[in-house]
């Protein structure tokens, strides 16, 4: 039974990375590019306020609002670890018409939980398991450049969830 809500707000927090890539261009008929960027992982610090949600017992209730430090800040830390990502994508130019298709791997599989701690609260503590798989994305497109300037563009993507059914809840 779900017995609190939290709201949460946290500093805003950069981390340090990287992104490298390179890009061959045989005029306009060609392009073949690939890009990567290196993982990040980023510490989040903040606040969180438990909001009490009714369970219609009454007795419960007041137990449940006896034990948990409800309508008040609560010092929170969190940790995320963002993938690395590999791209690799070609244009070709026929006319008035390019076609495009590119391929990105995401490393998630690195990515296994996401912990909220409240150092002055640590039975508060929490931790949820993700388990996230690498991924693979595959996306095409067309592009019709009209004389008159103006572009006609579609395209198609393919793309998988990192996340497993066993780990799928409300958390995400």
């Amino acid at each position: 039974t779900d017995v609190a809500a939290m709201s949460m707000e946290t500093d805003t927090t950069s981390s340090i990375g990287w992104q490298a890539g390179i890009l061959y261009r045989a005029g306009d008929a060609l392009a073949v590019g690939l890009t990567h960027r290196s993982a990040m992982s980023i510490d989040f610090n903040g606040a969180g306020r438990l909001t009490q949600i009714a369970t219609g017992n009454a007795q419960l209730d007041q137990l449940i609002t006896a034990t948990f430090p409800f309508n008040q800040d609560l010092a929170l830390s969190s940790h995320f670890d963002f993938p690395a990502q590999t791209t690799a994508g070609v244009a070709a130019g026929a006319g008035p018409f390019l076609f495009e298709v590119d391929v990105t791997r995401a490393s998630w599989k690195d990515t296994n939980s996401v912990p909220f701690l409240f150092p002055n609260d640590s039975q508060l503590n929490v931790t949820y398991p993700l388990a996230l798989e690498d991924t693979t994305s595959y996306r095409a497109g067309v592009r019709y450049k009209f004389a008159t300037g103006p572009q006609l563009r579609a395209g198609y993507a393919i793309e998988k969830s990192p996340q497993p059914d066993q780990t799928a809840g409300p958390f995400l």
